[in-house]
Order: structure tokens, then sequence, then C-alpha cells
């Protein structure tokens, strides 16, 4: 988690983490002031929500393909995905900002 970026300004570095059912994730902040948390609707099934604290280190165990924003900063684009490409079907049919849903790569 990023005010700045190879990507620009207020990312997740890397947009995309490509992640197997299983693996875990962390999510850092490497910059305060920032936190993960899953975005409604780019969550499966058996994956249960998460919001983490400002500054709070996440560890997520991957269940699918899961769409992670910073809320005050989700109409900025700062989201990321985790997952596998060939689980993306459907991905991006959440309801959410149109900047945020162009800054979700296309795996």
């Amino acid at each position: 988690m990023l005010n700045q970026g190879e990507a620009g300004t207020i990312v997740f570095e890397p947009r995309f983490v490509s992640a197997q059912v299983g693996d875990i994730v962390v999510f850092r902040a490497a910059d305060k002031g920032h936190n993960a948390e899953t975005v409604k609707g780019m969550v499966p099934g058996g994956q249960a929500p998460f919001v983490g604290k400002i500054n709070e280190e996440v560890e997520l165990t991957a269940d699918g393909m899961i769409g992670v924003k910073f809320k005050p900063h989700l109409r900025l684009g700062m989201v990321m995905e985790v997952g596998a490409p060939d689980m993306q079907d459907g991905f991006l049919n959440a309801k959410i900002p149109k900047t945020a849903k162009k800054a979700f790569p296309k795996a």
C-alpha cells in the first residue's frame, strides 16, 4: 500500500497477485495511513470478507478471485486483485466506481 509507486499515486503494488486457492497473501502498509479490505461483490462464496485497520498488516488465505481496496481512495482506483487469471469470470461485474474498475488489471 503506497502513496507513490510505479503505477502512479495512491496504489497497491503489485496491482495483481497471482495466488492459487490456499495461498497466503500479506498486505503491508509501506506508507502509513492505508488499510486493505475486501470489495463487496468481489469475494468468492467461501471467502470471508475482511477489513484491516489503518497501518495494520493483514494476512489473507486465498479462496478464489478477491478484490481488495482502500475504501477512502476507491474512487481514485486504489484497488488490487488476488487470485488466478482463470478465476476471473464475472469478477468485474461488482458495483464499483468506473475509475476503480479501470484500475483492475485485465489478467
